[in-house]
């Protein structure tokens, strides 16, 4: 958290009293959990709190003497991720409004490699139509 938070002042402090933002965000309760079952628990979260805005990776692992934590800053791979995954709904749009006939097919391969047919993947709506499907 140091490093994080160029807070060098953290050691004896709670945690809860800290970063109040652990309860509304459920880590808390994982934090509890795993000390009471024993049972590992991880969590990816959104943590607008503290003026952090970050997304992290955590995991709670109980110990003899108490509770290891960790928490990784993931916010470039979930930015990424939802980077993604609106490219692909921009792409299934314009896919699906082309007038065009359009489909994605996938090669079906013998066992010595040469392609002996194409699997249909995919068609648009404009393609459904000529094969009245």
């Amino acid at each position: 958290l140091e490093k994080e938070t160029s807070r060098t002042d953290l050691i004896g402090k709670l945690y809860a009293e800290e970063y109040p933002g652990i309860k509304q965000t459920g880590l808390y309760s994982l934090m509890v959990e795993a000390m009471q079952s024993g049972i590992t628990q991880h969590k990816e979260y959104y943590y607008p709190y503290d003026g952090n805005n970050k997304w992290y990776s955590c995991m709670f692992v109980k110990t003899q003497k108490g509770l290891l934590a960790t928490n990784l800053d993931i916010t470039i791979q979930k930015q990424a991720e939802l980077d993604l995954k609106a490219a692909h709904h921009r792409f299934f749009e314009i896919f699906e409004a082309a007038p065009m006939h359009l489909s994605y097919c996938s090669a079906v391969k013998a066992y010595n490699g040469d392609i002996v047919d194409f699997n249909l993947e995919t068609i648009n709506s404009s393609f459904l139509k000529i094969l009245k499907l």
